[in-house]
């Protein structure tokens, strides 16, 4: 964790003069995920447990058309860091826990995203932008831990579309 937060301030300094020189933009999205289901079941037993993700990332954007244009597609890619949280509540026995344990903590991860939009003009500085993120990070092994002698991995991909509005300064 401490290796990716020096490697992230290290690619800051270096690309920071780059970033003068570019338009700004501030806003506020609002979305909703759809992430794949994660399942532990056996024969007429499932087991449930609440829980959160908050991602904070950086994403590269790239335009088909000009920045005069009123109507810009664009596609991105970026990354950064995604907290996972397990916020139900614990119980003493868990159903299903000889293959996994769901547990009330958080767990940080990289994660990467990918995706595309089109941003509107709908005054001179300010944009309407809609598009749709994925996000991939690795499996919470600590907020959802595999039993003794279990073993569980794999990625989670979450597909978030997302609409706001920005100002361009």
């Amino acid at each position: 964790m401490k290796f990716i937060a020096q490697s992230f301030l290290a690619a800051l300094l270096v690309f920071a003069p780059a970033c003068l020189a570019q338009e700004w933009e501030v806003g506020g999205m609002v979305g909703g995920g759809f992430s794949s289901d994660l399942t532990v079941s056996n024969a007429g037993t499932s087991a449930t447990f609440q829980g959160q993700t908050h991602s904070i990332d950086y994403d590269i954007l790239v335009y088909a058309r000009s920045a005069r244009s009123r109507v810009r597609p664009f596609a991105l890619a970026g990354g950064g860091m995604r907290d996972f949280r397990g916020v139900g509540t614990e119980s003493s026995y868990q159903a299903l826990s000889n293959f996994a344990l769901l547990t009330k903590t958080s767990q940080w991860t990289p994660v990467a995203t990918f995706g595309g939009g089109v941003k509107f003009a709908i005054a001179p500085r300010v944009l309407l932008r809609v598009e749709v993120r994925d996000y991939l990070s690795r499996f919470p092994t600590q907020v959802i831990a595999p039993a003794p002698g279990a073993h569980l991995s794999g990625w989670l991909n979450d597909l978030v579309p997302m609409a706001g509005i920005t100002y361009v300064f």
